[in-house]
């Protein structure tokens, strides 16, 4: 880093007596900073600009095209993608050995990557005898509904990896967590098809944003 660019970031610090004050704009600009005062100045202003027509969460499910579109050049833009998916990494828990005890722990654990998406996702989550996490994977992305949807293929990843246990995730994008009739029909199949295969559907989670359900405490089975 030059002595001008650690100066310049340093003012801005002491002027703000720390971050915390600056607005959105300031805080990704101060970070996203290329040396100069009027190049600072070119950063600030396209970062006011999005987040102007957007919330500072919604800019974790942008892309580099759409920031291209807003006159970012691309080495801005890619450092911005890069501390975004950073502050997603950073909500989850590490999946290392992480036990599902109940519906909180599966909705921290895929909230972050889940809760802004702009379309339906479906995850899997596998578990052990004892309820902690194999692995999570995404199955689905588009509408998840019983038309589209095989429970052979949420099962078969569960047989391959000799887990006991299941949990589904999905997410609405309209950000209401109700159920439809869709995810209900949905989760009767899976139970159905997990007495036969010996492996229980221990939930299924919707989320949304803000908040969750559990279609397990909701109906039950």
């Amino acid at each position: 880093m030059s002595s001008r660019r650690r100066n310049l970031l340093l003012e801005h610090i002491q002027q703000y007596d720390g971050v915390k004050h600056l607005t959105d704009a300031d805080l990704l600009a101060l970070v996203l900073h290329k040396g100069t005062a009027a190049e600072h100045k070119k950063v600030l202003k396209r970062l006011q600009a999005l987040l102007s027509q957007r919330s500072l969460a919604s800019v974790l499910n942008t892309d580099i095209a759409e920031l291209l579109q807003q006159e970012f050049d691309a080495e801005l833009a890619a450092r911005l993608l890069a501390i975004m998916d950073l502050a997603r990494r950073l909500m989850k828990p590490a999946e290392l050995r992480y036990q599902i005890r109940c519906t909180d722990d599966v909705a921290l654990l895929v909230g972050p990557d889940m809760r802004y998406l702009d379309h339906e996702e479906m995850r899997v989550l596998l578990l052990d005898t004892k309820n902690y996490v194999v692995a999570n994977l995404c199955l689905y992305r588009g509408t998840v509904d019983s038309a589209v949807m095989r429970p052979a293929e949420v099962f078969r990843m569960a047989i391959t990896r000799n887990c006991s246990g299941v949990i589904i995730c999905h997410n609405h994008p309209s950000g209401s967590p109700v159920a439809s009739l869709e995810d209900l029909e949905v989760t009767k199949q899976l139970v159905e098809v997990g007495k036969l295969l010996e492996i229980e559907l221990l939930d299924h989670v919707i989320i949304g944003n803000p908040g969750y359900i559990s279609l397990k405490e909701s109906i039950g089975w």
